[in-house]
């Protein structure tokens, strides 16, 4: 029982089990059936294959455990992201490559350590006079129900799973603008606020107001996920709160359940419903990471001019230096084929400026790491891991800057500085 202890051995041999899992699910699963979206299996001297799975294990010396706000953030991040992008690079290039594998391995694992070594740096900041009222969230959270109501009411509708592209082509054509983005904050942060703040306060109103929100989102924009989104916020206030109690090791039980859901699934690839969940999983959740990173944006940039950040709206509308016109940077490194949004590494990273692209980002991305446990300061860890919730899902899949502004970061990080948890609300 002490290996489910959260503790550092503990978590180096958690660490070198999961990579042992994804090494498994990528050269006996991807590689031989998703191999056309370039999963590879470059074989390599035993000495290189022991750096490269080194290289991966590395952070998980810098990780304390859930320590701080941002912790459950980071670890999916290694877990989802680090450790793919890594093992991506050993898989996918010879040793005798002229790509600059080792130079990624080294930037990547710096970078990844200094986030978690950087929780330990919380900055004293000098907090707002003018203290926040709940009484303003409030209010904007009905006012975007209203103004959802207004653009979208003669096109609302509980739709089957088989018709949610159907209402979501219709409801793509209304709005856009700055109403595009007050939808997107209301699914990233007012309505998963409403929600948080109900768990936080045991407040069955809230929380049942919270669920039926994410419905009413649904039935606009036929997101899977907002029916979802509930019961997922549920669950992990849940896991953080007995995580807190019993100081469980979080990686022992992601490993342990990846382990197990592997047995399960890969062996029973036979059955459609397996196969197509096998794909959901391990294609498209443990595995997409690397699969973007050194399969798509790594090749197509050796060969082709880099962003310079220019893929950022922000930095064009300054610079007008995008070099791919009107196509989006997921269809660009794709020829035109999917849409291949990938984590912050690769799509401003790589695209970026190769190397120093990754360098500059991870600096970026360390930094917010460190605001955002400053602003955390005094506030409810739990409550703070669960606002950023909503938005990690998507961190491994988007742009580090879209992340900040479309995905409402920027709104959670405002919030922590204004508002005082010690001010005392009554609501219902």
């Amino acid at each position: 029982m002490i290996l489910l202890k959260s503790n550092k051995i503990s978590n180096v041999i958690w660490a070198i089990i999961y990579i042992v899992f994804f090494n498994y699910v990528w050269k006996f699963y991807c590689v031989p059936i998703w191999h056309v979206f370039n999963y590879k299996n470059v074989e390599h001297t035993l000495a290189y294959d022991l750096l490269g799975y080194g290289i991966a294990l590395v952070p998980i010396f810098f990780y304390r455990g859930l320590k701080a706000a941002s912790s459950p953030m980071l670890l999916v991040i290694y877990l989802f992201g680090y450790i793919p992008v890594v093992l991506s690079l050993l898989y996918n290039f010879p040793e005798a490559s002229d790509t600059p594998v080792l130079v990624y391995w080294v930037i990547l694992s710096v970078a990844m350590s200094f986030f978690f070594y950087s929780e330990k740096i919380v900055l004293r900041l000098k907090k707002s006079k003018h203290n926040l009222s709940l009484n303003y969230m409030w209010f904007l959270v009905g006012a975007l129900v209203v103004m959802q109501l207004v653009l979208y009411g003669r096109n609302m509708r509980i739709v089957g799973f088989d018709d949610i592209y159907t209402l979501r082509e219709e409801n793509s054509k209304v709005g856009g603008g700055l109403f595009a983005y007050l939808s997107s904050w209301s699914d990233t942060f007012f309505y998963p606020f409403l929600f948080a703040y109900g768990l936080l306060k045991k407040n069955r109103t809230l929380i049942i107001i919270g669920t039926l929100l994410f419905v009413f989102l649904y039935s606009i924009f036929g997101s899977k996920l907002n029916l979802f989104t509930p019961l997922i916020l549920v669950l992990y206030y849940l896991g953080l709160k007995w995580s807190e109690r019993t100081r469980i090791n979080v990686i022992a039980l992601i490993t342990l359940f990846s382990v197990l859901l592997a047995y399960l699934m890969l062996s029973n690839l036979e059955n459609d419903t397996v196969y197509l969940l096998s794909s959901v999983v391990f294609m498209r959740t443990y595995t997409i990471s690397g699969c973007l990173f050194s399969g798509y944006y790594v090749p197509f940039f050796e060969n082709n001019m880099h962003t310079y950040f220019s893929h950022i709206n922000i930095v064009n509308a300054v610079t007008n230096l995008y070099p791919y016109g009107d196509v989006a940077l997921g269809k660009v490194v794709t020829n035109g084929g999917m849409n291949a949004n990938a984590i912050f590494w690769a799509m401003d990273g790589v695209a970026g400026n190769g190397v120093i692209g990754v360098a500059i980002v991870s600096i970026f991305f360390g930094l917010f790491v460190i605001m955002l446990n400053s602003v955390a300061s005094g506030h409810n860890r739990i409550f703070v891991s669960l606002m950023m919730l909503v938005p990690t899902m998507s961190l491994l899949n988007t742009s580090f800057f879209t992340f900040l502004l479309s995905e409402g970061v920027f709104l959670v990080l405002l919030f922590l500085f204004l508002y005082s948890p010690n001010k005392r609300v009554k609501f219902f």
